[in-house]
């Protein structure tokens, strides 16, 4: 039905200064206010409008008459609910109907007890009661113990971003959604929604100009992925955040990890022109190589690979492929550190209005060896700002920056300290269930006492989540420990993001040496000896011209091994 309080959200410019209610920079937060059809010029009488970039309740007044005229004896009013209140919340695409649009988000069966507003005098205009419901934000729910990791809780419970969040009515902290001051709807005594302690929370101009109030949690792509670690910020229903690269991706049965196996990203789609293999320009994944190039065969033509997309696979190999198995902490820190972004271009912020600097709209700064949470992005958010009040407002730098560099002046990343760990933490793997046979089981939580969860009962870390902690200033900023999930706290999937089109869990280059020596001479001396190395490697074809290039036969010849170099050793 179409019974219930609406509001149109409108997205216009308020013509403050700087535009910022216009902005396109991630993470910004903005407000609406209700309809007021009880006074002033700004809403007509039947008006749905409600105001942007407001948050005054106080001139909020949605006004409709009961017909009832109390009687001159009547010297008290008392405002009472002896039933529960029962509340649905849905958020509609523009331009639906009111009756059945298109539902963006919805909770229903939120709660609220029976109650009773405290009799008053007739001649008084206002009795105050009301239904607050707000997102579980750990700035302000939580004020004591481990808050580090009690402060990320609600991007452990549920997805913010969530089709039907959960309303949580007892304050478990298992729900998106909160009752914040209670189910008695009698205790809200004020209109007042704001508090500088809250995450989420903008003021309209002044202070909330400043780019230390953008908030970004995820990254929208700005361009065709190259990494299949950057899906770790897709919206998976009823899955917590980030399953996607991280180990909770394969608890309980769940296999969202075995994409890491199944799919790689090319850059090219349906209808491009470029590039030209036969001219030997690079794919947008420039690790990604024609097989022709070892066998010596024909370049594909690129119409080959985006027209048959399915079998893009049996055309190409990773150039430079590096095995998840190696236990070497000298390979792992050198793959590691050979992510780099030495000069790199930011937005340069305004940091008193949040407005990109005109005359100079970027500048560039030095990562080094560096981990994007946003890959496609971080330029936007690197720069965290400074804050009005930074003893009071909550650390919104945690979930800015969305890089780990080995550069930063507040938290350098140890990078080669963390291919130590690694390489420790896949030989402890190794030798208690055997090597990895994909890269969904290098990404899953292993079972074992010496990986178990030091803050989750019950849970077990992967071995690279593992490592991660055994690194513990990795993970802090100025001594502090850094909330966990925030885009500043380095993650199994922020390293597959960088690793993933490069890793495989099997071994397709292989390097023999052969020996060669002549029978001893009549002085009891050998004749002569030779040493050649040679470079073998593994292609998608088969030998068998006519066995399954996906699923050779078990039975059959297999893969085709093609000698890649040859070289003798004299010494």
């Amino acid at each position: 039905g179409s019974d219930g309080y609406f509001v149109e959200l409108p997205f216009t410019d308020q013509y403050y200064s700087n535009h910022d209610d216009f902005s396109w920079l991630p993470g910004r937060i903005y407000s609406w206010t209700g309809q007021n059809n009880y006074s002033g010029s700004f809403w007509t009488k039947n008006s749905l409008l409600g105001k942007f970039y407001d948050r005054s309740l106080s001139s909020r007044i949605l006004y409709t008459s009961t017909g009832i005229k109390l009687p001159n004896n009547i010297k008290y009013l008392e405002i009472i609910s002896p039933d529960n209140t029962e509340l649905s919340v849905s958020l509609l695409k523009k331009g639906s109907n009111v009756s059945n649009g298109d539902l963006l988000f919805v909770t229903d069966g939120i709660n609220f007890d029976p109650f009773n507003v405290a009799p008053k005098s007739t001649s008084w205009k206002a009795e105050t009661f009301g239904f607050r419901i707000m997102r579980d934000e750990s700035g302000f729910a939580v004020t004591s113990g481990d808050l580090a990791w009690n402060k990320s809780n609600w991007l452990r419970t549920q997805d913010p971003r969530a089709y039907m969040p959960t309303f949580d009515p007892i304050g478990n902290r298992v729900g998106a959604l909160i009752a914040a001051e209670g189910l008695d709807p009698a205790s809200i005594k004020t209109t007042g929604v704001k508090n500088e302690n809250y995450l989420f929370d903008r003021t309209a101009g002044g202070s909330g100009q400043r780019p230390s109030e953008d908030i970004p949690l995820f990254e929208l792509f700005r361009q065709r992925p190259l990494s299949v670690g950057e899906s770790q910020h897709l919206k998976i229903n009823d899955r917590r955040p980030f399953s996607i690269g991280n180990s909770w991706g394969s608890e309980n049965g769940s296999r969202y990890n075995r994409i890491f196996d199944e799919a790689f990203f090319s850059g090219l789609k349906k209808g491009d022109t470029g590039p030209d293999f036969k001219q030997g320009e690079a794919l947008p994944n420039h690790r990604l190589r024609s097989v022709s190039e070892i066998t010596g065969g024909t370049m594909p033509a690129l119409s080959e690979l985006v027209s048959n997309s399915n079998n893009t696979s049996e055309q190409l190999y990773i150039d430079g492929v590096f095995n998840i198995n190696s236990t070497s902490s000298s390979a792992w820190a050198a793959t590691l550190g050979s992510i780099q972004l030495p000069n790199w271009e930011i937005v340069n912020i305004n940091d008193a209005n949040g407005d990109v600097v005109a005359s100079e709209p970027t500048r560039t700064v030095s990562l080094g060896h560096s981990l994007l949470r946003y890959p496609q992005s971080a330029q936007e958010v690197y720069h965290t700002g400074e804050k009005k009040k930074p003893d009071v407002d909550p650390p919104t730098e945690y979930f800015r920056v969305g890089a780990k560099d080995s550069e930063s002046t507040v938290d350098p990343m140890p990078y080669a300290e963390l291919g130590v760990q690694i390489a420790k933490r896949v030989s402890d793997r190794i030798k208690l269930f055997g090597p990895f046979v994909s890269i969904e089981s290098f990404l899953s939580p292993v079972e074992d006492v010496a990986f178990a969860h030091p803050k989750d009962s019950g849970r077990y870390l992967s071995v690279v989540e593992r490592a991660i902690l055994d690194v513990p200033e990795i993970n802090q900023q100025n001594g502090e420990e850094i909330w966990y999930h925030t885009s500043s706290f380095l993650s199994q999937a922020d390293v597959m993001t960088a690793l993933a089109p490069i890793t495989t869990a099997r071994g397709d280059t292989f390097t023999i040496r052969a020996l060669g020596e002549a029978t001893l001479d009549i002085s009891g001396d050998k004749a002569a000896t030779a040493l050649c190395e040679a470079r073998v490697q593994r292609i998608p074809n088969t030998v068998d011209p006519n066995d399954s290039l996906r699923t050779p036969d078990q039975d059959g010849y297999g893969r085709r091994f093609v000698l890649t170099s040859i070289q003798w050793i004299n010494d």
